[in-house]
C-alpha cells in the first residue's frame, strides 16, 4: 500500500529507458516518479544533469514539462493542493518518529545530536557533488553507478524520509551483487552468502523487531537508518573500479 513501490519502479524504469535510448520515455517515468519528491529529487537532479552533459535534452525537457503538467493538473482539480501539502510537510515530524539521521541524533544525544546531522549532511552533499562531477559527460557504466549511489546517499542528505522508503534501495543492491558477481565470479555463493550476511547476520528483521517502539502502534527504531545504507555504500564503492573499467559492451551496461 505505500507508493514507494511504484515509485522504485519508475526510477529503475527511467534507468532503462536511457539505457535503451528511449529518451521521452525516461523523462515521463521521471516525472512521474516525483510523487515522492523526497525520495527523488536528488536522483532527478543528477539524471537531468548528466543528460545535459550528455545533450539528451529530450530527458530534460520531458522530465520538467510532466512535472509541470502534472501540477498544473493537481490545481485544476484541488486549487489549494500545493498549500495543503506544504502544511502536511510540517506536520509530517510531529506525528512520526525521527525521519532523517540528524533528528535520530538528536534523540539519542541532545547536547550535540542537531550538529551531528549537520556534519553529516554536509559530507554526504559534497561526495554527491565529486561523484556527479566525475560522472559528467561519462559513460552509461559510471552513469549508472552513480545513480545507485545516489539514491543511497539520498536517505542521509536530511531530508525527511523513512527507512520504508529504503525499497528503492533494491536497485544499488543489485549493482552491488552485480559487481561481486564480475569481479569475483560464483554468482550463487555470493548472493546467497550476502542474504545470510545481511537478513540473518547483522539481520536487518532482527534488528527491526527487537528495537521496534511499542505505542499505539508498532513503531521503527531510528537505528534502521544506518544498517542497509552503510552497507551499500560500503558495498557500491568495492565495486566502483570495476564499473569504471568496464566497456559498453557487458550486456548489464550495454547502451542500445
Amino acid at each position: 500500500g505505500n507508493a514507494i513501490i511504484v515509485v522504485a519502479f519508475l526510477m529503475v524504469g527511467s534507468l532503462l529507458a536511457i539505457r535503451s535510448n528511449i529518451d521521452w520515455l525516461a523523462g515521463i517515468l521521471l516525472a512521474i516518479s516525483t510523487i515522492k519528491p523526497q525520495v527523488v529529487v536528488f536522483f532527478v537532479a543528477f539524471v537531468l544533469l548528466w543528460a545535459i552533459s550528455q545533450k539528451r535534452w529530450q530527458i530534460v525537457l520531458w522530465t520538467l514539462s510532466g512535472v509541470l503538467i502534472m501540477t498544473l493538473l493537481g490545481v485544476l482539480i484541488i486549487p489549494d493542493w500545493i498549500i495543503q501539502n506544504f502544511r502536511e510537510v510540517l506536520r509530517y515530524p510531529g506525528y512520526n518518529p525521527p525521519g532523517t539521521p540528524g533528528a535520530a541524533f538528536q534523540e539519542w544525544w541532545p547536547a550535540i545530536g542537531q550538529q551531528l546531522g549537520w556534519v553529516l549532511s554536509i559530507v554526504v552533499g559534497i561526495i554527491l557533488l565529486i561523484e556527479w562531477r566525475n560522472a559528467w559527460g561519462k559513460g552509461y557504466h559510471l552513469f549508472l553507478w552513480a545513480s545507485g549511489l545516489t539514491m543511497i546517499l539520498s536517505q542521509w542528505t536530511g531530508i525527511q524520509t523513512d527507512p520504508g522508503n529504503f525499497l528503492v534501495l533494491i536497485f544499488p543492491f543489485v549493482i552491488v551483487l552485480a559487481g561481486l558477481e564480475r569481479r569475483w565470479g560464483q554468482p550463487e555463493i555470493i548472493i546467497i552468502s550476502t542474504f545470510l550476511i545481511l537478513f540473518l547476520g547483522i539481520s536487518l528483521w532482527v534488528i527491526f523487531i527487537a528495537t521496534i517502539g511499542k505505542g499505539e502502534q508498532p513503531q521503527q527504531h531510528p537505528i534502521m537508518f544506518f544498517p542497509l545504507p552503510l552497507y551499500l555504500i560500503i558495498g557500491i564503492y568495492w565495486v566502483r573500479q570495476w564499473f569504471i573499467s568496464q566497456t559498453s559492451s557487458h550486456p548489464f551496461l550495454k547502451s542500445a
